[in-house]
């Protein structure tokens, strides 16, 4: 993506230390020091003034070269409570900026400011309209738009199939599923009863949307997603009601479950725990949601303030 944009890129080897065990962990544990060696002579053939840190176990190796180098690094972290590699990249890090006030407590005795998870400018020329058109759907009747995450989330696809049944004679359902994952209409109508195929027309599916997600969002009347950071900086751009499905610790960590905790706080919205709730909560909630939504904000200033904080920042650094 970086190269698209024609923008100077050099990658370096990078190691993931996973929690569990695995034969990759002692591969990737050479991986660091030889990442490190590389990103030395990356830094000091590109000579930058500041290193900005997006986090992960990818940024491991240079924050590491930086800080030997004297070059400043500016860590960001996104999801309320910081992963193993962002605690490492901490401790190299002149500055760390969160995006909740709540994430201040894991980063001690070090300088930390409050900016937020960016979000794309282009998010404020969002159209409904052209969000309905794209999906091929009708002004009067309700959207749910529903994301299983970047590369989808089986129990989240599983969940919709099963409920088509019942939610496609009531809204239309725009479905991001995953690459791969998009099941063809033969396959869809096993879900629906013979009187209800029909409605088949209210059901679109999609492995990814990437430009015209903007428009989708505001075409949406509600949105059931997982609860990634970026994903729930997009939605409070939005003001949109949502239901959310967070990763279990089976799965991960656990910071999605906090980051949903954090959310739902000043959102109207509902978390739901895989194993925890049946179908006929989940299309409760839907309902609850369509009643109580109000209408999307789409140009809102003050949600881009925290690009301008980090971009201050790099510049003091």
């Amino acid at each position: 993506m970086i190269e698209e944009l024609d923008v100077r890129f050099v990658g370096v080897a990078c190691g993931k230390l996973r929690r569990y065990f695995s034969w990759k962990n002692l591969w990737d544990f050479f991986k660091i020091p030889i990442g490190v060696l590389q990103s030395f002579a990356v830094l000091l053939k590109f000579r930058p003034d500041v290193i900005f840190c997006k986090g992960g176990f990818v940024s491991f190796p240079v924050a590491v070269a930086g800080w030997v180098l004297r070059v400043p690094v500016i860590l960001h972290e996104s999801d309320v409570s910081p992963g193993l590699a962002n605690r490492m990249c901490s401790r190299f890090a002149s500055v760390i900026c969160v995006s909740y006030e709540e994430s201040k407590k894991y980063f001690k005795n070090k300088k930390v400011v409050v900016t937020g998870n960016p979000v794309r400018k282009e998010l404020m020329y969002a159209n409904k309209e052209v969000g309905l058109q794209f999906l091929n759907f009708v002004p009067d009747f309700p959207v749910i738009l529903i994301m299983g995450g970047s590369s989808g989330a089986s129990f989240v696809n599983n969940l919709v199939w099963k409920n088509l049944e019942y939610l496609l004679p009531h809204y239309q359902v725009a479905h991001i599923c995953g690459r791969g994952n998009v099941r063809d209409s033969k396959d869809l109508l096993k879900y629906l009863k013979p009187d209800h195929q029909k409605y088949l027309s209210h059901y679109r599916a999609f492995d990814f949307i990437q430009n015209e997600l903007k428009d989708v969002y505001a075409a949406s009347d509600v949105v059931v997603s997982r609860a990634g950071a970026i994903s729930l900086a997009e939605l409070d751009f939005f003001e949109k009601p949502v239901i959310l499905i967070p990763l279990g610790k089976a799965a991960s960590r656990g910071d999605q479950i906090l980051n949903a905790e954090i959310f739902s706080k000043n959102h109207l919205s509902k978390i739901l725990f895989e194993g925890e709730f049946s179908d006929a909560e989940f299309l409760e909630d839907i309902q609850h949601l369509i009643k109580h939504r109000k209408s999307a904000r789409t140009h809102q200033e003050d949600k881009f303030q925290t690009l301008d904080k980090i971009i201050r920042l790099l510049q003091k650094a």
